[in-house]
């Protein structure tokens, strides 16, 4: 439960989501139509944040369960890295 300054996060968190976004702009596949390629990618993240919102909300109160799940995503996020 580390409290922090959000002033840094944002912009840290807003740079990376420019780079990620601009990796799968770049994967863009030949065949495919960009506007419903872009559209597909809207909708899959629009459900995405949605399903983090909702678990957040619904797990608010169980600390011990937010600490194993935001353990886990740093074990696949670290898995991923040394997977290069």
């Amino acid at each position: 439960a580390a409290r922090g300054s959000w002033q840094w996060v944002v912009p840290l968190i807003a740079v990376c989501a420019l780079f990620h976004g601009y990796a799968h702009g770049t994967a863009l596949p030949e065949f495919s139509e960009p506007a419903r390629y872009f559209a597909g990618f809207l909708m899959a993240t629009a459900v995405l944040h949605a399903s983090g919102m909702a678990a957040a909300v619904t797990l608010r109160n169980q600390a011990s369960a937010l600490r194993a799940g935001g353990f886990a995503i740093s074990l696949a996020g670290v898995w991923l890295i040394l997977a290069l």
